[in-house]
């Protein structure tokens, strides 16, 4: 025992196999974890927000349908017009105001689970059709809503 050469303290540590060692597939497959750093590099914070702000949008939808409601229930004359008057026309537009924030809810959702698929893979995607339709369809609405105030006041005269 005397002879023997002095324990090395690292001896008794298991030897790491080296990454080229691995098989072909193994080294190919994609990383979906984001590199932490004061920078987002992953796109993450810009996805929650994003998806945040439709959230935000799809609430304001939902309370302007129920402003609509009572402000066009109670804004109507004595002597309602059958046809067309604030009385007739404030609960339709409502509910079109409350199914648009639905459908802003959905598309705000199918829009998270799009881009975050593509951030996995490693692409960058901004834009999009989501955000056409949910612009396209505020506008229409908040124009229906002047046209049918206009409208309505100007016959109320």
């Amino acid at each position: 025992m005397a002879n023997s050469p002095p324990q090395h303290r690292y001896s008794q540590i298991p030897q790491i196999k080296k990454p080229w060692s691995l098989p072909r597939d193994c080294r190919q497959r994609p990383r979906t974890k984001a590199p932490q750093g004061p920078i987002d590099g992953g796109g993450g914070i810009s996805l929650w927000a994003s998806l945040m702000l439709l959230a935000a949008t799809t609430w304001a939808f939902a309370m302007v349908g129920v402003i609509i409601a009572q402000f066009f229930r109670l804004n109507h004359s004595l002597e309602p017009n059958p046809h067309l008057g604030f009385f007739l026309v404030g609960v339709p537009l409502s509910c079109v105001c409350h199914a648009s924030a639905i459908l802003i809810s959905g598309l705000g959702a199918l829009r998270f689970i799009r881009y975050q698929k593509a951030m996995a893979r490693g692409d960058a995607l901004s834009g999009g059709w989501e955000m056409t339709c949910i612009g396209v369809l505020t506008t229409l609405i908040l124009v229906t809503t002047f046209l049918l105030t206009l409208i309505i006041s100007v016959k109320n005269g």
